[in-house]
């Protein structure tokens, strides 16, 4: 088995992440519905003047297509896993020529010691020992420190369940045993644009003053809400009314038409089910993580 075939197997799965990705995008521009309604109350502002508040809702039109985009998970997620396999058996394999040892040839036999080499996943040290001992039991034990170092539970940035190979691991699990990758829409408020009422009138003024943590759309969601600023006089430089001679003329606004001056940004993706293995994470970003780790195992090895 050549040297490169785990790089391979990374290349592969960089273009299904790419693909996936083009998807998600296409996705993203008509997943969802946003609208702005009035919360009916006001809080008074520092300063002087006071504040109407909007709460602004977000719902799903339609689900992301998981029978569609799980098979192309599941592909990305057993290259990973697969590229840190091959890297476990050619560093086996390298180790026992050494020493005038070769594998049986393919079909392994049921039972042999060489069907149990793999790249070991270990999320607690307790078992470590054992895992090395089962997994890497051809390979040189001078590497032993070092693969090690690449454990979830040493590695240390993130609890061990959601260190990137833990979650490589499980997903691979799933995917192989049970089932496709659920994915959800989620949507999270990042800003309010103001827009422009009407020529020669300023830009009526919203500041967010608080936000929902991103989560998988069902109904419509509160996802933030945002206040709009009146003058310290009270007014609003948004018009209400025409004048006998047909031109708008400024006011105090009408509550249903702030919303209509306001543009929310947005930030729009596609995340795994809540809870392990991916705990709700951005599918893309889950799997680019993971992919980063993967690569800086392969190159560092």
């Amino acid at each position: 088995m050549a040297a490169s075939d785990p790089q391979a197997k990374i290349d592969r799965a960089d273009k299904h992440i790419r693909a996936l990705a083009r998807m998600i995008l296409a996705f993203r521009k008509q997943a969802y519905v946003v609208e702005a309604q009035p919360a009916f109350w006001s809080e008074p502002l520092v300063g002087g003047g006071s504040a109407d508040v909007l709460i602004i809702f977000a719902a799903a039109t339609e689900q992301p297509p998981s029978l569609l985009w799980g098979p192309v998970i599941g592909d990305i997620v057993h290259g990973l896993r697969s590229a840190l396999d091959q890297v476990a058996w050619n560093l086996s394999v390298a180790y026992q020529a050494t020493r005038g040892i070769t594998p049986p040839p393919d079909p392994i036999p049921p039972g042999d010691r060489w069907r149990d080499i793999a790249f070991p996943i270990c999320r607690r040290s307790q078992g470590w020992n054992s895992l090395w001992g089962s997994k890497m039991w051809a390979a040189d034990p001078a590497l032993r420190a070092a693969f090690e170092r690449f454990q979830p539970y040493f590695s240390g940035k993130n609890p061990a369940d959601r260190e990137p190979l833990a979650v490589l691991d499980e997903l691979w699990n799933i995917d192989k045993h049970r089932h496709l990758h659920l994915v959800n829409s989620t949507i999270e408020l990042r800003d309010v644009i103001s827009t422009k009422p009407f020529p020669g009138i300023p830009d009526i003024a919203f500041e967010v003053i608080s936000k929902t943590a991103p989560g998988p759309l069902v109904g419509p969601t509160e996802i933030g809400r945002a206040r709009m600023i009146r003058r310290p006089d009270g007014r609003l430089t948004a018009p209400i009314a025409t004048g006998p001679d047909g031109e708008m003329s400024p006011g105090i606004i009408a509550t249903s038409l702030p919303q209509v001056h306001m543009n929310p940004d947005l930030a729009v993706d596609v995340a795994f089910d809540q809870g392990p293995p991916a705990y709700g994470g951005s599918v893309l970003k889950t799997l680019r993580s993971i992919r980063k780790t993967v690569q800086n195992i392969v190159s560092a090895v």
